[in-house]
């Protein structure tokens, strides 16, 4: 799965690719075997563990803070579509950072990409709530 990839750039066109899957199916039903349409689950509830599990791995301490960003835009758009049963274990880990006193930028990185990966958490959790 190039979305959890460990390869920046790889990573980058895998989260980009699940960002236009989440935005183009984000209203659509899996309707197959029910009779009543509107009580018909959303059809990405069904990879919710793939979609988690590409999210959580780009969200680790080590990640590029541009895949980060990505798959924190991600985290909003799949939380905003409800496109998940478990949306409180999705906002533990967006808010998950903000329990710390103060902001650290990573030291792996330059201070601007690890505050403009911060500023689009703090950004997402906005909009979320």
């Amino acid at each position: 799965h190039a979305s959890s990839s460990d390869e920046a750039s790889l990573a980058t066109a895998g989260l980009g690719l699940m960002l236009l899957l989440i935005q183009r199916f984000r209203r659509t039903r899996d309707v197959q075997g029910q009779e009543d349409i509107g009580s018909c689950p959303l059809l990405l509830v069904q990879f919710e563990a793939q979609i988690t599990t590409c999210i959580r791995h780009n969200m680790r301490s080590e990640a590029n803070p541009a895949t980060m960003s990505l798959a924190l835009q991600l985290l909003r758009d799949v939380i905003m579509a409800q496109a998940c049963n478990s949306t409180q274990r999705l906002i533990a880990m967006l808010a998950q950072p903000f329990s710390g006193p103060a902001f650290e930028p990573d030291p792996n990185f330059c201070e601007f990409a690890s505050t403009r990966a911060f500023v689009m958490r703090l950004r997402c959790a906005c909009e979320i709530l």
